[in-house]
């Protein structure tokens, strides 16, 4: 099976295959390697996020498998590492970098790639009601600002599309379904990536504008969240 949808924009001497290889990697060394910033400012403001998780999940992909980051703009290292792949990991990196790829080109994403998806998802999870409240409540206490998180490494990760959860699921149906039989169907948008000290401000002046507009609430407003004294910045190593 080809890896790479073929094309013959830039390379009409070469065979389908080899063509798609050379063009996809041009666009992910581009994407991936160099001018991130300049290559996502370039699309629509509403599809950055996108672009931002979708280029995380074919990074976090190459790393997995043990692929160098270096290859995806190298044809012929790209063509060798994927030869190690199992069948369904090799469809995976298959779909990823052609999502990647329609949305550089098109400037949007491959929406008939996420219909079913999301019908799916919508059926047994009621998905996008879930999601709505889940990113809002996250915008609401200031967890999530403009889409994206601040990291424990310094860097905006934003947060997952509705379309992506929705893909997610529905590629693991199968394993999910005993899970979503047993009622384990509730969304929970977890920031996992983010400073667990900053996530405790967060909480602590939850609590206290909980306790102003509660008068009643039983709370010790001058240390309404402990803490172990030495745990200030455990999940640095501080």
């Amino acid at each position: 099976m080809s890896l790479f949808r073929p094309t013959f924009e830039s390379f009409p001497s070469v065979t389908p295959v080899e063509a798609g290889v050379r063009r996809t990697s041009e666009i992910l060394g581009e994407a991936i390697m160099d001018s991130v910033s300049s290559v996502r400012d370039s699309l629509p403001e509403q599809h950055r996020a996108h672009f931002e998780t979708l280029r995380q999940e074919i990074i976090t992909f190459t790393e997995v498998h043990g692929i160098s980051r270096e290859s995806l703009g190298k044809p012929d290292l790209l063509r060798e590492a994927t030869y190690k792949l199992s069948i369904p990991d090799l469809e995976r990196l298959a779909l990823l970098l052609e999502r990647f790829e329609y949305l550089l080109k098109n400037g949007e994403p491959k929406k008939e790639d996420y219909a079913e998806a999301l019908e799916h998802a919508e059926r047994l999870y009621h998905l996008r009601e879930q999601y709505d409240s889940q990113v809002s409540l996250l915008e609401q206490v200031g967890i999530l600002k403009e889409g994206v998180i601040l990291g424990i490494d310094g860097h905006e990760h934003p947060v997952p599309t509705l379309e992506q959860i929705a893909m997610r699921l529905f590629e693991r149906r199968e394993i999910l379904k005993t899970k979503h039989d047993q009622g384990f169907t509730k969304l929970l948008l977890v920031p996992f990536g983010m400073s667990l000290d900053s996530l405790q401000e967060i909480f602590k002046q939850f609590l206290l504008k909980y306790k102003r507009d509660n008068p009643d609430f039983d709370l010790n407003t001058n240390e309404p969240l402990w803490t172990w004294p030495r745990y200030q910045g455990a999940d640095i190593g501080d």
